[in-house]
């Protein structure tokens, strides 16, 4: 039996989610995982809404129109966010840039697509804690809360921290010493942040990880670990925030 040869759309695709995504740009695992989503919900949109099998889809039977429709349908169907509907967006958007440098000759098929717009949400204000809140906040945590936590709503004060920063923290991740004191954190795509703490806070760390309340349960070194010996997870955090 013949087998039908892989078509363009899909050898670049693989090229791009395979080689381009996790050994050229060296982005994470987690980045690598999100892109192939987006694509395989384009395929499922493509075979249930239009008749296409994914194996013989070409480059030209997606345009801008299609994509807009796509997403109109992960909003309707899967009731996804305005967030994640972008975050699917800028995914295919990546692959079409990609694929004009790759191929010049192709440009003009996806410069349709590069050029979609975001869609837009409601402006939320963002909340946040003036001085005198964030005084309140810290003489409480002195006064009632263990040394762990009034540690850990320092470090997220004053580094201005992710909470996904945060429980990625990794004690070989600080340099704590008397003139220049520093803390690593690890973002989203494999980036990283170095920045420098006051001796207060590399005091406060120093006292913490000498003190009872510090124990390395699993030996990889967390800052951090739960009350179940595991490192925190971001609901655990939002919780401890929101108590």
């Amino acid at each position: 039996m013949k087998r039908n040869k892989p078509t363009e759309f899909a050898k670049y695709l693989h090229s791009f989610l395979v080689q381009y995504l996790a050994n050229e740009k060296n982005v994470s695992h987690n980045t690598v995982k999100s892109y192939a989503t987006a694509f395989k919900l384009l395929l499922d949109f493509l075979y249930e809404e239009m008749g296409m099998n994914p194996d013989r889809i070409e480059f030209d039977d997606i345009n801008s129109e299609v994509i807009i429709e796509y997403l109109e349908w992960m909003e309707k169907t899967r009731n996804i966010s305005i967030s994640t509907r972008n975050q699917r967006l800028a995914a295919i958007k990546s692959f079409y840039k990609y694929v004009s440098k790759k191929s010049p000759s192709m440009i003009y098929t996806c410069s349709s697509i590069i050029w979609l717009d975001a869609k837009k949400g409601s402006n939320r204000m963002i909340p946040y804690l003036d001085m005198d809140q964030i005084t309140i906040l810290i003489e409480y945590l002195k006064e009632y809360r263990s040394m762990k936590e009034l540690l850990l709503f320092s470090v997220l004060y004053e580094t201005g921290a992710r909470v996904s920063e945060l429980i990625s923290i990794h004690v070989s991740d600080l340099r704590l010493d008397k003139e220049h004191s520093m803390i690593v954190l690890h973002g989203k795509g494999n980036k990283v942040r170095r920045l420098p703490i006051s001796k207060d806070l590399s005091t406060m760390i120093t006292c913490y990880l000498k003190g009872d309340d510090y124990v390395d349960w699993d030996g990889i070194g967390y800052l951090f670990y739960s009350q179940q010996h595991a490192p925190y997870t971001r609901f655990a955090i939002n919780y401890m925030i929101n108590s």
